[in-house]
């Protein structure tokens, strides 16, 4: 399982959307087989409070694997404990390019506490990455999506003042 780093948020736009911590994620080199990717701040578990999240789709995943096999849908879901249902920040977004539903680049998909309460008091988060078709979710060629968060951990944050 690959970890996903979640960095400060430096721009000020984005911060101004309430979000303060924002990772990006290459479908084709940060997600291993079973598709869970553990979100992470300076190499710890997210330990606090979510009260708002978006994942971005700047790019989808193509039909095709490395292996020559055929993606049919391919679906992120961002939640706190390895799956998918009810207790999800974002559910459900298809990112497989050929497939009907999917997702057109350049989306934002935020929680609005409409699937999940917000805050959301969480000690693991994770990233959820599931295909049908090619069973195997490590042999993806292409996909990018960015996270973001507006993240307060538990033992607080460091004060740059």
């Amino acid at each position: 399982m690959a970890d996903i780093t979640l960095k400060p948020v430096r721009n000020i736009e984005t911060l101004a959307l309430g979000f303060n911590y924002e990772g990006s994620v290459n479908l084709a080199e940060d997600i291993a087989t079973g598709g869970v990717s553990d979100l992470k701040v300076a190499g710890a578990q997210l330990a606090g409070t979510i009260s708002k999240a978006a994942i971005v789709v700047d790019e989808l995943v193509p039909e095709t694997s490395s292996s020559g096999s055929t993606y049919t849908s391919v679906i992120v879901s961002l939640g706190d404990d390895d799956d998918s249902g009810d207790d999800n920040l974002i559910d459900d977004i298809e990112v497989e390019a050929t497939n009907a539903g999917a997702a057109s680049t350049g989306t934002a998909f935020v929680n609005t506490g409409a699937s999940i309460a917000l805050p959301l008091l969480t000690d693991k988060i994770n990233l959820l990455v599931t295909s049908t078709g090619e069973a195997d979710e490590a042999l993806m060629t292409a996909g990018k999506l960015r996270i973001f968060l507006e993240y307060h951990p538990t033992a607080g944050e460091p004060f740059n003042g």
